[in-house]
Order: C-alpha cells, then structure tokens, then sequence
C-alpha cells in the first residue's frame, strides 16, 4: 500500500497540473462512485432482508440492481473513453 501512494506521488508531481476531469479522472471517479452506491445496496438489502414482510422488496432491489449496475457501468466507460 505504502508503495502504490509513493508511486502515485511520484507521478502525480512529473503531471501538468490542469483545471479540468480527464477520462482516467472521470473513469476512477465513476468506478469509485459505483462502489459505493453497491455497498449502500446491500446495507439496504440486508437490512430490509431481515424481516419476512421485507425479504419481497429486498429480492427485488437486489435483481434489478443486477441489471442496473452494470449497465451504469457500461455508462461510465462509455463517458469516459468514447466521448
């Protein structure tokens, strides 16, 4: 761990500083974004899991979750490699 920050320091000082996202920026920033939103989900998931009358909503946040993420993936690459 001490070694990757050590090289993204290092790099980080031979770059342009610049005012503006790039693709690898807008990339990392999606990616880091869709972590987040799926550890929301399975707090949520697992939460409302735990009683029977919620275990219905929490099967069918999680399939279409299954769909969604990916395709909001598919998004963010998109975004950021193709436009």
């Amino acid at each position: 761990m001490a070694l990757m920050l050590e090289n993204r320091f290092a790099v980080a000082a031979n770059l342009p500083k610049i005012s503006y996202l790039t693709k690898m920026d807008i990339f990392i920033l999606g990616s880091t974004l869709m972590v987040f939103l799926s550890i929301v989900e399975v707090v949520i998931t697992s939460h409302l899991a735990r009683t029977e009358k919620r275990l219905i909503i929490a099967r069918w946040i999680d399939r279409t979750m299954r769909v969604v993420f990916p395709a909001a993936f598919a998004l963010i690459c998109w975004q950021a490699y193709a436009w």
